[in-house]
């Protein structure tokens, strides 16, 4: 039997799905938190879940970049590489045990239903580990492309990434539905001008289509039929 390419087709239910990975998918989030917060310390950096938080979506580079300038700490490149460097080591021991466990309420069954559909997906995330947290997840056969942190592309809230995932599928901008956690994210989904569904608290994604607390709410068709009608 011959195989089929998602990337050179469209699924019959004609939307592409593009997702975030960490906190929305996978509950890797908090050691990305726990592994900054470790390396920032050796600096005289007192990173909080606040300050976290409001930077997540950020790579690597932009985050640390924001973080010396408003703690007015000046460092050459080579000293940065270095930090970013030791904090991601850090973070690969933090989730060396990951495991399917550790996908986030809802995600497989959404993600199985998706399959089952034919809707393909495309996980756009700023972690550069982000194929090892596929992997150790099992996410790997659900998802038919990633694009991390080791992109070229601009990062988020730039939309171009979004957009040469969209082109790459060979999907119109209208037909792309985006899940989101961060304001990022949001932002760069609403500059591409694609449908939004953000996993969070309402009053944080008001400017998204549809905002759910989690996935264990919504199906895959749901959300299609929604759009359509929309």
């Amino acid at each position: 039997m011959k195989s089929v390419n998602l990337l050179d087709q469209k699924g019959p239910q004609g939307y592409l799905f593009l997702m975030n990975l960490d906190g929305l998918l996978t509950d890797s989030l908090f050691a990305h938190y726990t592994s900054w917060q470790e390396q920032l310390k050796e600096i005289n950096i007192d990173l909080n879940q606040t300050q976290f938080y409001k930077l997540q979506g950020l790579r690597d580079a932009e985050f640390l970049n924001h973080l010396l300038k408003s703690s007015k700490i000046s460092l050459p490149i080579s000293d940065r590489d270095e930090i970013i460097i030791k904090k991601n080591q850090k973070y690969l021991h933090n989730i060396r045990y990951l495991n399917e466990d550790d996908l986030l309420p809802g995600v497989r069954n959404f993600l199985v239903g998706a399959k089952r559909i034919q809707i393909p997906i495309a996980v756009i995330s700023e972690n550069v580990n982000a194929h090892f947290v596929i992997e150790q997840t099992g996410l790997k056969p659900m998802i038919q492309l990633v694009m991390d942190g080791n992109q070229a592309s601009p990062p988020k809230p730039d939309p171009s990434i979004y957009l040469t995932v969209a082109e790459r599928f060979k999907y119109p901008v209208k037909q792309c539905i985006v899940f989101e956690n961060s304001q990022l994210g949001l932002e760069a989904a609403i500059r591409a001008k694609m449908k939004i569904v953000c996993i969070g608290d309402f009053e944080k994604f008001q400017d998204a289509d549809q905002v759910f607390p989690d996935f264990k709410r919504i199906k895959a068709y749901e959300v299609i039929n929604w759009f359509r009608i929309m």
